[in-house]
């Protein structure tokens, strides 16, 4: 009895943990602009649903309204695209409808043309961005750029539209100059394969949350 009386108590304890992390980021994003750029190369493969799931899973904890947090997607290979705008979906389950409804792609890998469109199309006011709202943006890959990316560039690019840049890498085969995209060591995180992307995990160890 004394057993599951500690299980239990550790079980409730992670749940507590749990509930803390997504009030947390529910308010630090109440109002927040979230870019996503999702590497669709041939190498994400049949983990496209994986990459997916924890993209809703991040957006679900934060929370979508009209007047609250927008979300916007770009999906990358060897071409780039702007497939959601800030201002297409107002709630979660429009935004898990059309994301799930997004195809994986089979080509290369060009990081500096996502990030390029990233700060030239999705963070625009054209295109839905709020320029008086907090801006994050969140790269995904799990490659290497077939061509050369001026890390550092991108960064003081990101840091001069105040947008917060965090960067998530997957796998062994990543660009070393992943690291200089980020303001802080935090906010680039490395998981081992697919399986272990966590929304909670990416949460706790970034500064998305502050």
């Amino acid at each position: 009895m004394a057993a599951l009386n500690i299980t239990f108590k550790i079980q409730q304890l992670f749940l507590n943990l749990s509930v803390t992390v997504e009030a947390k980021c529910q308010e630090a994003n109440l109002h927040s602009d979230i870019g996503l750029v999702l590497d669709v190369s041939g190498s994400v493969g049949s983990h496209w649903p994986e990459e997916k799931q924890f993209a809703i899973d991040l957006v679900e904890t934060i929370g979508l309204s009209q007047s609250g947090g927008h979300v916007s997607v770009i999906l990358f290979d060897h071409k780039s695209t702007l497939d959601i705008k800030f201002t297409d979906f107002f709630t979660n389950k429009e935004f898990e409808t059309k994301l799930h409804a997004l195809k994986h792609r089979k080509g290369g890998t060009e990081i500096a043309t996502a990030l390029n469109l990233t700060l030239t199309e999705m963070f625009q006011e054209t295109n839905g961005m709020r320029p008086a709202n907090p801006q994050t943006c969140v790269l995904m890959t799990d490659g290497k750029s077939n061509s050369a990316v001026d890390f550092k560039h991108f960064k003081n690019s990101f840091q001069a539209a105040n947008i917060k840049l965090l960067v998530v890498g997957i796998g062994k085969n990543l660009d070393a100059g992943l690291a200089d995209l980020v303001q802080t060591s935090d906010d680039f995180v490395i998981v081992k394969d697919f399986a272990a992307l966590n929304a909670n995990d990416f949460f706790e160890k970034t500064t998305m949350c502050d």
